[in-house]
C-alpha cells in the first residue's frame, strides 16, 4: 500500500497556496492596522479610527478577514 500525496492532488494545492496567501494576508493586514502608542487610551484608538478616511479601515479589515479564510482553507485541505 502506497501513501502519500497524488501527484495531481490539487485539493492539497489548493490548500498549500491558501495557507500562503491566508499567512500573506494577515501579516499585511496586521501591518496596516491604525495603532496608538497608549493602548488602554480607548480615546485615542476611536479618534484613530474616525480620522481615518478613504477606506483604510474597511479594507484593513477585508485583509484579515481574507486572511483567517485562508488559513482556514488550508488547515481543512491538508
Amino acid at each position: 500500500m502506497q501513501q502519500g500525496i497524488a501527484k495531481g492532488d490539487v485539493l492539497s494545492r489548493i490548500a498549500g497556496i491558501a495557507f500562503i496567501v491566508g499567512g500573506v494576508l494577515l501579516i499585511v493586514g496586521n501591518i496596516l492596522h491604525p495603532r496608538v502608542s497608549d493602548p488602554s487610551n480607548m480615546q485615542a484608538l476611536i479618534q484613530s479610527i474616525a480620522g481615518n478616511t478613504g477606506g483604510l479601515w474597511e479594507l484593513d479589515h477585508l485583509l484579515l478577514a481574507a486572511g483567517i479564510w485562508g488559513l482556514m482553507i488550508g488547515v481543512v485541505g491538508v
